[in-house]
């Protein structure tokens, strides 16, 4: 009958599920079940930045004032992309690639005082990068402050002494005022440029000075 046929299929999947191992259970739960996000060739090539660990960038304004970033992190990661839930465990969407760079700040000598980047595989076509400015004028408590897509933003072209540089993308705060930090002051900048192949190459701050890496 159809009854004894149901319970049929139903012991034969009880049967199968208590043979499993607990090693069959985690290659089933493995992260093959999820999207991975890697980057190919021409991300390596043309999207990764290119800084070694010690290497110091220097930005310079029209004052002839220096600021000075020393890179600390340099590591490609692979991710979890997840999100907690109310009992306490974690839902995983994929996984991704990264570049994880981080700068610390050789002008000011306290802990916050870093720069940091995370360029990320989005998806299987679009990266992202999302950025930590210590003295980026937004309140945010997330590990990075702002973001952009590299694919989809607009580029422009800027020039800083006798070299030009043609893949620019600028981000603005849209905030005009500074704000307070623990350590006594401003974070006033509220304009950075990115340069696809180089980083950040520059940013301004609402004093109105134009600092730019120095070549």
């Amino acid at each position: 009958t159809i009854v004894m046929k149901m319970i049929f299929m139903l012991l034969v999947s009880v049967f199968f599920l208590l043979s499993c191992s607990p090693d069959d259970a985690q290659d089933i739960n493995n992260e093959d079940f999820y999207p991975y996000y890697k980057f190919n060739q021409n991300d390596l090539n043309y999207r990764l930045l290119n800084l070694s660990v010690n290497q110091e960038l220097i930005f310079i304004n029209q004052n002839n004032e220096i600021v000075k970033f020393k890179v600390i992190q340099n590591e490609l990661k692979k991710l979890e992309n997840g999100s907690g839930t109310f009992s306490g465990g974690s839902i995983t969407y994929n996984y991704y690639d990264a570049q994880v760079i981080k700068l610390k700040s050789i002008t000011d000598n306290f802990e916050e005082a870093y720069l940091k980047l995370k360029i990320y595989k989005f998806d299987n076509q679009n990266i992202n990068i999302s950025f930590y400015f210590y003295k980026w004028n937004v309140y945010s408590s997330s590990e990075y402050m702002q973001g952009f897509n590299l694919n989809n933003s607009t580029v422009e072209s800027l020039s800083i002494g006798l070299v030009n540089y043609n893949q620019v993308i600028e981000i603005n705060s849209n905030f005009t005022t500074s704000i307070p930090s623990n350590n006594n002051y401003n974070r006033n900048i509220n304009v950075l440029f990115y340069d696809k192949l180089h980083g950040v190459i520059g940013f301004n701050d609402l004093d109105g000075n134009l600092w730019r890496m120095q070549n």
